[in-house]
């Protein structure tokens, strides 16, 4: 069982290594990268508050870079919004 556990955790890890090249991601990419369930950035691309792209619409695709950016911009905003709370 423990060696189960192992192999498939070392699969995980290449997984990610071969990821963190790439600049094109699929919806499972962005899961991996950010936390986030499949359903929820589904809901975040059709409610467009996440960049990617749908060509033709099919599968949607996402840039590493824009997704490194919307994720600062998130945190900048939950920062702000966190700041007046704390000083008060």
């Amino acid at each position: 069982m423990a060696n189960k556990f192992l192999v498939k955790l070392d699969e995980i890890q290449q997984e990610i290594k071969a990821n963190n090249n790439k600049e094109i991601l699929t919806i499972q990419d962005v899961c991996l990268m950010i936390g986030l369930s499949k359903s929820y950035i589904y809901r975040l691309t059709s409610e467009r508050q996440i960049p990617h792209y749908k060509p033709l619409n099919k599968v949607i695709y996402f840039k590493r870079s824009e997704i490194e950016l919307w994720i600062f911009k998130i945190e900048s905003i939950l920062l702000r919004n966190l700041k007046p709370n704390i000083i008060s």
